[in-house]
């Protein structure tokens, strides 16, 4: 993949490790356990730091920043960082929980901030009830929901009242996540993964959509199980997506998050002979762009139980 021709789509940067959250099914929270040995302070971007990944040959015709954390409503240089994303004409945007965003929301509006897309969980529900005509009044911010097997089988009416408090207090849309499988040692963990032949899910997107008719609502396809032709692997990820932590350490995508060991590479190691290529065309990165490319039926090894695989992924909704 040569960036002098092609361009990620989508640069994610995580701006800080910490969070006034400590949600048990958080990935991120996960990859901290597992393998952040470093102190918070290691991976707490700066301002010069989210440039320099910017300003990168790799990244610097993208058109989408987010910045994420972590909560990154508590990197205090937050306002900065959209400023300097806009100052290089991106659009810029944040995954927050939402619950510190009334302290700051008009601040981070006025330095250019395009798309706020809050993370609502079973257990900020009520504060968020509050919170989001506020932020709504200000500018509409776009709402997600993780969808676990647990609530689907459960309390699949809970869906219906998330979609009506994202519309009653005026969000723009709401796009429901299906819980990504993680390992834990070497077992993958997907005992909240919803899969593509879990018939309730089917009959719940029938229901919701027949209910709420005229809002927006996304819901990606469920996780494959297995392939029938190597065209199911239309995941875009590998090619429009990129995402790194301050130091400029890689992950893969939404699934695979920058690793602070640089499992993944690292943004400024020279690759290839040649650092326009870093971050890019990195080891395992090639791999699997040649994998999903492949007419194999195999599923790739770090895509089992990923619900983008099937090309459902954050795209949809540009």
């Amino acid at each position: 993949m040569n960036p002098r021709k092609l361009a990620y789509v989508f640069v994610s940067v995580f701006v800080t490790s910490r969070c006034n959250l400590n949600c048990p099914f958080c990935i991120y929270g996960k990859n901290e356990k597992d393998s952040r040995h470093q102190p918070w302070q290691e991976y707490e971007a700066t301002v010069d730091s989210v440039e320099k990944i910017l300003d990168h040959e790799a990244n610097k015709r993208s058109l989408i920043v987010c910045l994420q954390g972590g909560e990154p409503v508590l990197n205090k240089d937050l306002p900065k960082m959209i400023r300097a994303a806009r100052s290089r004409g991106k659009i810029c945007g944040i995954i927050s929980n939402g619950l510190l965003l009334p302290d700051c929301y008009s601040e981070l509006l006025r330095e250019g901030l395009a798309d706020t897309q809050v993370s609502i969980y079973d257990h900020t529900f009520e504060k968020l009830q509050t919170i989001l005509p506020e932020l709504n009044g200000r500018q509409p911010v776009n709402a997600s929901y993780p969808l676990t097997r647990t609530v689907l089988e459960r309390s699949p009416e809970h869906v219906a009242d998330v979609v009506e408090m994202c519309r009653a207090t005026g969000c723009m849309s709401l796009k429901f996540n299906i819980v990504i499988p993680f390992f834990s040692g070497s077992q993958l963990d997907s005992s909240e993964t919803i899969y593509e032949d879990h018939k309730d899910y089917d009959e719940l997107k029938k229901q919701i959509r027949s209910r709420f008719p005229d809002y927006p609502l996304f819901f990606p396809g469920g996780s494959k199980r297995s392939l029938l032709l190597g065209k199911e692997k239309r995941c875009l990820n590998p090619w429009q997506f990129a995402s790194y932590d301050a130091k400029g350490n890689l992950g893969l995508c939404c699934a695979h998050l920058p690793d602070p060991q640089g499992k993944y590479g690292n943004l400024f190691d020279d690759v290839n002979g040649g650092k326009w290529l870093s971050g890019v065309n990195t080891q395992v990165m090639c791999k699997l762009r040649e994998e999903l490319l492949s007419n194999s039926n195999d599923i790739p090894k770090l895509c089992e139980g990923c619900p983008h695989l099937s090309g459902e992924s954050f795209s949809s909704r540009l």
